[in-house]
């Protein structure tokens, strides 16, 4: 398939059902998915800890909400569950999980290897071993399905 360069759209080709779709893609909202992709990690780590600063009762920078006087309880479970930075870690690092998991063991594989662990993309083609177009199909449809679980784009 041919493509005619525009600027700002990345041109995104994802198989669903056998049949191909295409899909263009926003530079924009292409850079903002891979920098929560490379955020992931450390986004679930800032996630935990929020939640045990709630919970430990430890300072919490928020605006905090109160239940009422005498209710401790009900008042972390309700700044858990209003938190602006936890609700938006949570929408995240929940769209990460569901477009991992809908998509193959090699997405997977190079996922871990090119977001978590960093690794270029020439070791990860010697090391997987897959070719160079494979790899950067494989990362296409690593940052389509995010943006699609994110509602950034639609098939």
């Amino acid at each position: 398939m041919i493509f005619q360069k525009k600027p700002g759209v990345i041109p995104v080709d994802i198989e669903e059902d056998s049949m191909a779709a295409e899909t263009k893609i926003p530079h924009a909202v292409w850079k903002y998915v891979e920098f929560e992709l490379y955020s992931y990690k450390q986004n679930k780590k800032e996630l935990e800890l929020l939640r045990d600063e709630i919970i430990d009762g430890t300072a919490f920078k928020e605006t905090c909400v109160q239940a009422g006087p005498g209710r401790p309880a009900e008042s972390k479970a309700l700044r858990l569950m209003t938190s602006v930075s936890i609700v938006q870690l949570e929408r995240t690092i929940t769209a990460i999980d569901h477009a991992l998991n809908r998509l193959s063991e090699d997405h997977n594989n190079l996922f871990e290897r090119k977001y978590i662990k960093g690794q270029s993309w020439q070791n990860i083609v010697i090391e997987m071993p897959i070719s160079r177009t494979a790899y950067f199909d494989l990362r296409r449809d690593i940052v389509m399905m995010v943006a699609l679980e994110l509602g950034l784009a639609a098939i």
